[in-house]
């Protein structure tokens, strides 16, 4: 931008690389020269904004906090019993939504075995489609499920999830459930949208979703990629949803 006098402006929703493309250890030098080169970068939160620092030695006043903001899909076509008619979802047990796109680092593998000490109050609905390459596919978690012997407390919708829908399966569920990794950094728009339809959330402490959870009470924190943890924290959400 120096030689041009083209302003540069960049949005990290993910300050790092979770895997390299071709050569992650070049791709790595890259994204810190184009933080550096940068006149300005986007986080979403003040851990994202030290991260990126420490990573890159950009100029932290060319380091800006702008916060994920609340998506709107719209209102729910029915109510919560129609609605879990619809979907097939049992009307005596509570609902846990893990939606999205799923991969490996969300730790939906460690949901499905935290659940199997609650599987006779809670009902776990996935709702959206693996991301298939290096990362697991749905079908792995049916299977797993299978093995767990908790198939009849999963229920799973498999595929892309139209905009028009989505209001639909949060109005569906008592809660929504992110057991994301300790090295998951960034912000979730599932979070989000859990906050915009009113759902009590069940959170991982990654550095960004403590913050979070530290400026409005939306839910409850667990330790990260703990199995025993994340089941206390299922019936924590029973007894608070």
């Amino acid at each position: 931008s120096r030689h041009t006098g083209v302003r540069i402006v960049g949005t990290a929703h993910d300050v790092r690389r979770a895997q390299g493309i071709v050569h992650r250890g070049f791709e790595a030098r890259q994204l810190k020269f184009f933080y550096r080169e940068s006149d300005a970068v986007f986080v979403h939160s003040e851990a994202q904004r030290s991260d990126l620092i420490a990573f890159s030695a950009a100029d932290p006043a060319r380091v800006h906090i702008v916060p994920h903001g609340p998506y709107d899909y719209g209102r729910p076509t029915a109510g919560r019993q129609e609605l879990r008619r619809k979907y097939a979802l049992p009307h005596d047990k509570q609902i846990a939504l893990f939606f999205g796109l799923v991969r490996d680092d969300k730790n939906l593998d460690l949901l499905l075995r935290a659940l199997v000490p609650c599987r006779d109050t809670v009902h776990l609905f996935v709702a959206g489609s693996g991301q298939g390459g290096r990362h697991r596919s749905m079908e792995f978690y049916r299977t797993l499920a299978h093995e767990l012997g908790i198939q009849n407390s999963v229920t799973f919708r498999d595929g892309y999830v139209a905009e028009n829908e989505v209001p639909d399966l949060f109005e569906a569920a008592d809660w929504v459930a992110l057991p994301y990794s300790r090295k998951f950094t960034s912000q979730s728009g599932v979070l989000n949208v859990a906050t915009r339809y009113r759902r009590p959330v069940l959170l991982s402490k990654s550095p960004t979703f403590e913050e979070t959870l530290r400026q409005c009470d939306v839910g409850c924190l667990v330790e990260p990629d703990d199995e025993g943890s994340l089941t206390e924290g299922i019936r924590s959400e029973e007894h608070t949803s």
